[in-house]
C-alpha cells in the first residue's frame, strides 16, 4: 500500500467520523431545542396567568423560595487612589496564549490542515516531476524566507 492509498484512506476515514459525528450532533441539538422549546412554551403561558398557576410556583418546581433583596446597610467604600501591582503570573503558560489556543481550536486545527495539505501537493509535485531541481530550490529560498521574517517579527 502507497503513501497516496494510505492518506485517501485515513482521508475517507475522517470523513466517515465527521458525518457521523454530524448526525448524531445534530439529532441531540435538535432534541435539546424541542425540549426547550416545550419548556418556554410552559413558562409563556404561566406568565400570561400571572405566574401563579398551579404546578408552576417555586415551591412544586422543587425550588428553594427566593429571598427579597437585601437592601445595602452603607454605601461602598470610596475606591483607593493607589492600587496595588498586580500579583506575578504563575508559573507556565501565560494566559493570553491558553486562552488563544483553546478559543480558536478549530482555526489551529484548520492551519494544520492547510499546512499539511501544502506540503503533500510539493511531495507530489515533486514525485510527477512537475517541479524541477531549480523550482526546488527556489521553494527552499522562499520558505526559508518566510520562517525567517515570521521569527524577526516583534
Amino acid at each position: 500500500m502507497s503513501f497516496l492509498d494510505t492518506l485517501a484512506s485515513l482521508a475517507a476515514f475522517a470523513v466517515a467520523v465527521g458525518v457521523v459525528g454530524g448526525i448524531v450532533l445534530g439529532w441531540v441539538g435538535f432534541f435539546r431545542t424541542r425540549t426547550l422549546g416545550r419548556r418556554l412554551d410552559r413558562l409563556e403561558r404561566a406568565a400570561e396567568r400571572g405566574g401563579a398557576a398551579a404546578g408552576t410556583t417555586a415551591e412544586t418546581a422543587g425550588e428553594a423560595p427566593r429571598p427579597p433583596p437585601l437592601e445595602p446597610e452603607s454605601p461602598p467604600p470610596p475606591p483607593l487612589a493607589q492600587t496595588a501591582a498586580p500579583a506575578p503570573a504563575a508559573a507556565g503558560a501565560p494566559e493570553g496564549f491558553e486562552r488563544a489556543l483553546t478559543g480558536r481550536w478549530t482555526v489551529w486545527v484548520g492551519a494544520a490542515a492547510l499546512a499539511l495539505a501544502g506540503a503533500f501537493l510539493v511531495e507530489y509535485s515533486m514525485s510527477q516531476g512537475w517541479l524541477g531541481p531549480a523550482a526546488r530550490c527556489a521553494l527552499a529560498a522562499a520558505g526559508a524566507n518566510a520562517i525567517n521574517q515570521v521569527a524577526d517579527r516583534d
